[in-house]
């Protein structure tokens, strides 16, 4: 014991580097020629409604279907991806650790947390479709989140639910730092909220209805404008 105590701790961060993986955008998504997309490592999405259109589905089987590519967390918070994965082939199955039990934004960091801390301990808590300790001893190199928008507390005012998201990006920037993966995030536009969800009264001076200081933390933040085709907004 007195050895212990004389015993330095250091972070794992200080002797282990990651290698650090990028986005490759979909062929519905084009972004200006002027644009290096090389170095994507956080990528939003603006959708309209909750169902998988063609263009949020390439999202994601664009990177399964590439052969370099480890695994990939789906943080399933709108419950609508299981029977899509179902459907796919088992090369892409195996690289997928699906998770579906947040149900809110404190959930979600401290799940974000525990990756970080105990990653095979919160890996295990997802569903994998084929042998899961072959699963969660490959690289984790992206996690998809769908749908942040509904993370949302809507008894808060607009400063607690900033402060929540805010906590959000540091958590994806300190998943990043860990594992060098990309995430994809999701959330609906105002028109969304103005519309089906009118009662809501959103006020907001983001093009989503997620706060402003989150979009502003991704690398690019794509508006979809038809089923399969997307438009680079910012970058």
């Amino acid at each position: 014991m007195e050895i212990l105590k004389n015993c330095k701790i250091y972070p794992l961060s200080k002797f282990y580097k990651p290698n650090y993986q990028y986005y490759q955008l979909p062929p519905g998504i084009k972004p200006n020629e002027n644009l290096d997309t090389s170095k994507i490592s956080k990528l939003h999405l603006i959708e309209y409604g909750f169902e998988i259109t063609p263009l949020k589905r390439s999202l994601l089987t664009t990177m399964l279907m590439m052969e370099d590519v480890g695994n990939v967390l789906i943080i399933d918070i709108v419950s609508i991806w299981l029977g899509t994965i179902e459907m796919m082939n088992m090369k892409q199955k195996k690289k997928i650790n699906y998770l579906n039990c947040i149900s809110n934004i404190k959930e979600l960091n401290n799940f974000l947390s525990q990756l970080i801390e105990t990653p095979i301990v919160a890996l295990r808590r997802c569903q994998q479709f084929e042998n899961v300790d072959e699963v969660i001893q490959r690289r984790l190199d992206g996690i998809f989140i769908d749908n942040v928008s509904y993370l949302q507390d809507f008894n808060e005012d607009q400063k607690g639910n900033s402060q929540m998201y805010d906590e959000l990006n540091k958590m994806i920037r300190k998943v990043r730092e860990v594992f060098g993966c990309w995430v994809v995030s999701i959330s609906y536009g105002n028109e969304y909220y103005e519309g089906v969800e009118g009662c809501l009264n959103v006020k907001s001076h983001s093009i989503s209805g997620v706060p402003i200081s989150f979009l502003n933390g991704m690398d690019m933040i794509v508006l979809r404008e038809s089923e399969g085709m997307g438009r680079v907004i910012r970058s």
